[in-house]
């Protein structure tokens, strides 16, 4: 046993010797032992830890998909012209800022592109990334008309004009929206709007107008499924994953000054032990910055329509309080991790309650993922130290923990869903933006 643990040492010890040597001359052999089990701990866990499986996100609309023609039976309105409904995503009278966001530039092979245009492509007009439809249904043969849609203050009136409609020949008209995107970024929690629907000629005559009651929700709440089922609504969690946000950079800052490592290179040594030192540094900086664990947010199964809504902190929200429950502390160090180039995952459990940790690609080339349990930084009296052994202790812990509950949850019949960012990415879904007014 002795020799093993010396090979880990040579192998990865290095990273031991480095931090401790760095903290105090006088270190005893007791502080060896511990940093030696340690990285035991580390090698274990990482040889013993299953590839999570990548599964392929499934349409929660797969069964049964509406359509034009039973969508629009449904009417808000009809006059002697046409009939119309106005429907929106995900299936409920909640409209998520959270989606409009992070799923603006959705592309068109992803999953959500279905889940947002349900119709067949002759039967689509407009903006396809649109989360409003209109589903018009003619009564008559109509030249041409307008659709125009407006929530004040959010939605600034939107208008597309359809052309040609022949009679009994549904359509589903999606206009491109004039969101009032500070507004809406800034809502402090959710609250009721009336979504108007107008339908008039291009002269400006009037052939009817709807209004709906519907709840606009607060960025911080995202649509989740509780199934083990990887689904659209899960990857949307990745839009609170903001690699681009300036606040990285002053971490990353501070990360530097702990003289942890020289510089954050993300894969380019090539080398494990590296991948471990630059989380180590990202942990110790969130430490020294006081975060800790705070469950105040789970989740609230009260979306409706097979799904629960998590409230989630954007990351200015989670430093400026120093809390962060265990999915802001997964998209935080997630953010952090996806500016310096590691490959990252929010990865959803149940253990016992719903639960999430972020997973860090050990290697760019499928390597398996090391899993990090962000809710160890519980233990406070950690934050105000200097000292990285202080640190380095339960940075072992959030490991460890990373682990025991993916092992927990897979025991109790629920299959880890790893919500990897860069798949998000490829699908269109982007960071939700910092907003320099919030």
């Amino acid at each position: 046993m002795l020799s093993r643990i010396n090979t880990h040492l040579i192998t990865v010890g290095g990273l031991a010797l480095f931090l401790l040597a760095g903290v105090d001359p006088a270190i005893g052999q007791s502080d060896l032992e511990k940093a030696s089990k340690a990285l035991q701990l580390f090698s274990d866990s990482l040889k013993k830890l299953q590839t999570p499986n990548q599964q392929t996100p499934q349409n929660p609309y797969a069964k049964p998909i509406p359509n034009t023609q039973n969508s629009s039976s449904k009417a808000d309105a009809s006059t002697a012209e046409l009939e119309w409904g106005t429907v929106f995503f995900p299936k409920s009278d909640d409209l998520f800022t959270s989606l409009i966001f992070s799923m603006r530039k959705v592309d068109p092979a992803s999953p959500y592109f279905k889940v947002l245009n349900p119709w067949k492509s002759d039967d689509l007009i407009g903006d396809p990334n649109s989360f409003i439809a209109v589903l018009i249904k003619p009564k008559i043969p109509l030249d041409e008309i307008v659709v125009t849609l407006s929530a004040e203050p959010y939605l600034k009136p939107s208008s597309l004009s359809l052309r040609g409609l022949q009679a009994s020949a549904p359509k589903a008209c999606k206009p491109s929206l004039n969101w009032d995107y500070s507004s809406l970024r800034n809502i402090p929690q959710s609250c009721p709007v009336t979504l108007v629907t107008e339908i008039s000629y291009p002269d400006g005559r009037s052939l009817g107008r709807s209004q709906k009651q519907i709840t606009i929700r607060s960025p911080n709440e995202c649509p989740i499924t509780p199934t083990p089922k990887v689904t659209p609504f899960d990857f949307a969690l990745t839009g609170y994953v903001n690699e681009d946000s300036p606040l990285v950079d002053f971490l990353l800052q501070e990360g530097l000054s702990s003289k942890i490592v020289g510089s954050f290179t993300g894969y380019q040594e090539g080398r494990v032990e590296s991948v471990f030192k630059q989380l180590f540094s990202i942990w110790h900086v969130l430490q020294r910055r006081g975060i800790h664990y705070s469950d105040i947010a789970s989740v609230s199964m009260n979306g409706g329509q097979g799904y629960g809504v998590q409230y989630i902190r954007f990351m200015e929200d989670s430093l400026l309080r120093q809390q962060a429950n265990c999915i802001d502390g997964a998209v935080l160090f997630a953010s952090i991790c996806e500016r310096i180039g590691l490959q990252s995952s929010i990865v959803l459990l149940r253990p016992t309650g719903y639960h999430a940790i972020v997973g860090i690609r050990s290697d760019p080339k499928g390597g398996p993922w090391i899993l990090l349990d962000t809710t160890a930084m519980r233990d406070s009296q950690f934050a105000g130290f200097g000292a990285k052994t202080a640190s380095w202790g339960n940075f072992n812990s959030g490991l460890a923990q990373g682990v025991q509950v993916f092992e927990e949850s897979k025991r109790n019949g629920f299959e880890p869903k790893v919500i990897d960012v860069r798949a998000a990415r490829r699908m269109g879904i982007v960071p939700i933006p910092l907003m320099s007014n919030r």
